[in-house]
């Protein structure tokens, strides 16, 4: 495979993490105490129970477009995933299908830093 055609396998180099970054950009001056402050229906929005246990995500640096975002970062693991999964099942080129398995494993990697992130500076 030529390196002009070879697909970025950077986690930035996705429109996703793009937002995301963005996203982060923009609220990363923010504190808990300004977040409440500016919206009081936040800990009923950002609370829910789910199989008797309560899950409470409003003191987390969060807003309301920050899920979206997230959401949109797990659907291109998801994508990425899937065609990882169509290559292995047509023509299963090892270097194809191990690139998108690199890429989507990156993508989860950062999901998993930005919970590691939220959890530990929250």
């Amino acid at each position: 495979m030529h390196a002009d055609r070879q697909p970025n396998s950077s986690r930035t180099a996705l429109p996703e993490w793009k937002a995301v970054a963005d996203h982060a950009a923009a609220t990363s001056h923010l504190t808990l105490r300004e977040i409440f402050a500016a919206d009081h229906g936040r800990a009923a929005r950002f609370t829910f129970e789910a199989c008797g246990l309560v899950v409470d995500h409003a003191k987390q640096r969060i807003t309301e477009a920050s899920l979206p975002l997230l959401v949109h970062l797990a659907w291109a693991y998801v994508a990425l995933r899937i065609v990882h999964s169509l290559i292995h099942l047509s023509y299963n080129h090892v270097l194809h299908r191990f690139l998108a398995f690199a890429t989507s494993n990156v993508v989860l990697l950062g999901i998993w830093a930005l919970l590691v992130q939220a959890v530990l500076l929250a």
